[in-house]
Order: structure tokens, then sequence, then C-alpha cells
């Protein structure tokens, strides 16, 4: 068995992989007469983006009426559906408020998760955050 790119996989002998990092590599092997060869395609999940920006609202009103919306693909740029996916306040000025609503939501197949019903509980400008990754992908203002 032959295996090309031991940066994407490295495999075992009986066909299991290790899969190392995002990348293609192609697999050959041969018994017999026989042939046969496949290409292994590793994707990795890139940090999630706010798809539809939250907007200016009152104080504990719902952010916005369509929904704050955040997609995570993969580096690839194809859709991870069925992932969950939280959203936090990020690091703010004095007062720092709470984010209230569903703050928990599971993407679906276009691997976009929508929050329809958040809330931020202090005036001035606000900005969210992925927690598992910790960077500011969207800020709103309450007024």
């Amino acid at each position: 068995m032959e295996f090309f790119d031991p940066t994407v996989a490295t495999l075992r002998r009986g066909g299991s992989a290790t899969l190392l990092g995002a990348g293609t590599a192609a697999i050959a092997a041969s018994m017999g007469g026989q042939k046969a060869s496949s290409v292994l395609t590793v994707t990795v999940a890139v940090s999630p983006v706010f798809t539809a920006q939250p907007v200016n609202t009152n104080v504990s009103a719902v952010i916005d009426a369509g929904g704050v919306k955040v997609q995570w693909l993969d580096n690839v740029v194809g859709p991870l559906p069925g992932q969950r996916i939280t959203v936090a306040i990020g690091t703010n000025p004095p007062g720092t408020g709470a984010l209230t609503g569903t703050l928990r939501q599971t993407t679906d197949s276009a691997g976009t998760a929508t929050f329809p019903d958040l809330k931020i509980d202090w005036l001035g400008a606000r900005s969210m955050v992925h927690p598992e990754d910790g960077k500011a992908a969207a800020k709103g203002r309450a007024a």
C-alpha cells in the first residue's frame, strides 16, 4: 500500500488512517494482480462567521427580527450541517450587560445556525463572539 502526502494523513497496515491536516492525498494498493487507487480528501472546520450581522436595537429588544445568523464551513467552503454553535457577548466597555435568548443552535444543511431571539440588556455598543475560538465576529448597539 502506498500513500502520497504524509502531511494529510498516515496510513497503517490494514487500511486505517490517522488524519493530520487539511488536504488531498492519493492512496494506491495492490494485492496479487489487482490494483486500486483512491483520493483521500481531508477537510477541517474554519472559524464560524456572522452572515446576518446583529443590528442596532433597543435595550432588551430582540436584536434582529430575522435572527442573527452564523455560518460554519470547512476549508474547501463546504457547509458543516448538524454542528452546535454557541454565541456569547464579547469583552466590552463598562457595564458588560448580558446576552439572553437561545445562545446555542444547530447548523442546518447550509451550515447556518439562526439565533432568532437574542437580546442584550445594556446600553451601548457590544460585540458577540463564538466562544470556542474567542474571535469577535459581530458588533451591534443597544439604544
